[in-house]
């Protein structure tokens, strides 16, 4: 009978140390989660999307962006930065 109640009550005080120990571990997240600035920030989202990429197994990703030109106009320049940079370079000269 007391070594029941004494296995009750170790049960109980295990449980209320996890509760303490998860709640502890719970804050202490929120408080460097506040810590971030925008930079930390961007940095945590793409370390994220790397370790969600090592996960599904992706061997390549490739990223194929398009921004317009100069005033509006969708140029070659546009399409290809080095390109563009020298374009500018010969403009100015």
């Amino acid at each position: 009978m007391e070594q029941e109640q004494q296995k009750l009550s170790n049960e109980n005080t295990i449980k209320e140390i996890r509760q303490d120990y998860d709640i502890d571990y719970r804050t202490k997240l929120l408080e460097v989660d506040r810590m971030h600035d925008d930079k930390t920030l961007r940095k945590y989202q793409i370390d994220t999307m790397e370790r969600i990429f090592k996960q599904l197994g992706v061997k390549d990703v490739r990223i194929n962006q398009f921004v317009g030109g100069v005033d509006g106009h969708n140029d070659l320049a546009a399409i290809l930065p080095s390109l563009g940079y020298t374009m500018n370079q010969l403009k100015t000269a």
